[in-house]
């Protein structure tokens, strides 16, 4: 009983939260979220114009996209690499795999194993690096560490408990670069289906002053020397301005629609699906499609969805129709959540306090905000003079 207790009113959690925006899906749980006139929201107005430029032209991709290839060519690693991607498993980072290979670059994948990976996302990164003979490296994280500091996340109340893995990837991803000599990053990211993401359901993940903040008040800090890091200095500027670091989100240079780029996956690669946007994952998949939902009603498909709406490739009433069903069962949900709190350690009684516990803001502890003003400062004074293209 305890466990079902864990997720009582699961499929209670999925109505909207106050107004719904009248062209995209996104609620009130965008704390900061503000609406027009004509009742469209702040949210899909700012992603409708960061589309771009050159979708508005009938071409399939940017006229940019050769001249790119050929730039990166240039800038080949001792090791004869062109690119390096991280690779999930997931959609994005699948897809931008295939197509960068199909151009013809020189790639090294790399995985960060959290200790979280799900069969179908394993399955995935073998088939896609053997069908193109793309070179493997695999990082496993010291699972004590990964452990204690995803436990302490929880412990801290602040909505993104996503940090501590997604700060492992970008340092294990950027330490292996550095190892190679590789200077240009293949990202998976992407406008067509990620233009909406609130700001208030965040907070920087290579922000390691947060991190620190939070692992030593709620875990055993003494952990951290086994956990890699990588913070906004080394991200902001040592990356770009000391090593030349360069990001190109290829699929923001072609013609990309997620859906069908699923269906040809799954019809020429043989690829699987995980169960949802980020879900290759197993730690991701508990945290976005329950915990979010169970602790501060918040409903990340929204903006998955209405990133859609707004790039043209679902229609409002498809958008609402998936997010009014649970995206799993409370079955399912109950399991989820025994196999997350099996592998934290944390019992179920903890669970329940956890979410039924005020949500508190990350900035509710000790943020790096010295390091974001560097960051600022460089990007005002430092980029222009070195004319770096930060993200082609």
């Amino acid at each position: 009983m305890e466990e079902r207790f864990a997720c009582q009113g699961y499929s209670e959690r999925f109505v909207p939260r106050g107004r719904v925006c009248t062209f995209c899906i996104m609620d009130e749980s965008d704390p900061e979220i503000a609406f027009d006139a004509a009742g469209r929201c702040s949210d899909c107005i700012t992603a409708a114009s960061k589309r771009p430029a050159w979708m508005a032209l009938p071409v399939e991709r940017s006229p940019s996209f050769d001249d790119t290839i050929r730039r990166l060519r240039k800038r080949r690693s001792r090791e004869g690499f062109d690119v390096m991607i991280g690779l999930s498993g997931g959609l994005d980072s699948s897809y931008a795999l295939i197509c960068a290979a199909e151009a013809g670059l020189k790639i090294l994948a790399m995985h960060c194993d959290t200790g979280w990976n799900s069969r179908q996302s394993v399955a995935n990164i073998e088939s896609l690096c053997n069908r193109f003979s793309v070179p493997l490296e695999t990082t496993v994280i010291d699972w004590d560490a990964m452990r204690d500091v995803q436990r302490a996340f929880f412990r801290s109340g602040v909505p993104n408990c996503d940090i501590p893995q997604d700060h492992a990837i970008a340092a294990t991803v950027n330490r292996a670069a550095a190892k190679f000599g590789i200077r240009s990053f293949l990202s998976g990211g992407n406008w067509a289906g990620e233009s909406i993401l609130p700001a208030a359901w965040g907070h920087d993940a290579q922000d390691h002053v947060h991190l620190r903040a939070i692992w030593r008040q709620f875990g055993d800090w003494s952990k951290a020397k086994c956990f890699p890091r990588h913070g906004v200095f080394q991200k902001r500027i040592w990356q770009p301005y000391v090593r030349g670091v360069t990001v190109w989100r290829i699929l923001n240079d072609l013609r990309f629609n997620p859906l069908e780029a699923e269906r040809r996956l799954r019809n020429e690669f043989g690829w699987q699906d995980y169960g949802g946007k980020h879900c290759e994952s197993v730690f991701t998949r508990v945290f976005q499609a329950i915990y979010l939902p169970m602790r501060f009603r918040i409903d990340k498909r929204r903006a998955h969805l209405s990133s859609l709406v707004v790039s043209g490739l679902m229609t409002r009433d498809d958008a609402m129709r998936h997010a009014s069903e649970p995206p799993m069962s409370q079955d399912q949900a109950e399991r989820d959540v025994a196999y997350l709190c099996e592998k934290l350690r944390i019992t179920a009684t903890e669970w329940c306090d956890l979410v039924a516990s005020p949500p508190r803001t990350h900035e509710s502890y000790a943020t790096g905000q010295v390091e974001r003003r560097l960051s600022r400062f460089a990007r005002r004074y430092i980029e222009p003079r070195m004319q770096i293209r930060r993200n082609w």
